[in-house]
């Protein structure tokens, strides 16, 4: 299992369940969409949740032939996550030794990012030259921050930027360092694809 693009999402992927396929052919197929076909429970010899840290998993107990009219067979295998990831494209490859590559790329969205000076009563108050806005995601009922995900504005960008390289489908917030005199919110932002 290999994540592309998403490593400063690495603490929140989640779990993928893989499913093994067996086929018969009478040579192996590299058309993934004529794979389809056999992605069958009956032709289905092995499931394995992958997650955390773990990433790859051996299957054992495979039976690699067959029987057909008295002359011994090989079967095919191919490997299919059974359900799609939110947010990524997802592309199978064969690797060396029979090893069955399952990539899920991610498929970035941006969000844009924006200082609110808030002061009805009209106060004088001081602005910094620039802040440092900082992205969070969450993960459950905790909000993580995303490593090097951030974007500085000030004013002569209208206290506005765009952050980019993001999964969609998840919900998203900014903070800052505290700025001397003034007291921050924060307004959570569910990010879909579209």
């Amino acid at each position: 299992k290999v994540w592309s693009g998403d490593d400063a999402f690495a603490a929140i992927r989640p779990e993928i369940t893989v499913n093994l396929y067996h086929y018969i052919a009478d040579s192996e197929i590299s058309d993934r969409a004529n794979l389809e076909q056999y992605a069958i429970e009956e032709n289905k010899v092995g499931t394995v949740i992958l997650g955390g840290n773990k990433w790859e998993h051996t299957f054992t107990g495979v039976t690699p032939t067959y029987e057909e009219n008295g002359e011994i067979k090989q079967y095919f295998f191919f490997i299919k996550e059974e359900t799609a990831v939110n947010g990524y494209s997802v592309n199978y490859s064969k690797g060396e030794f029979n090893t069955l590559i399952v990539t899920n790329t991610l498929e970035p969205i941006s969000v844009e990012a924006e200082k609110i000076w808030s002061n009805p009563e009209e106060i004088e108050a001081s602005f910094p030259d620039s802040v440092k806005l900082k992205l969070q995601v969450q993960d459950g009922t905790q909000w993580i921050d995303v490593p090097n995900k951030f974007v500085v504005v000030d004013s002569s960008t209208g206290w506005k930027g765009t952050i980019d390289g993001l999964i969609a489908g998840h919900n998203y917030r900014l903070t800052e360092d505290s700025v001397p005199g003034w007291s921050w919110t924060s307004r959570v932002q569910t990010v879909n694809a579209t």
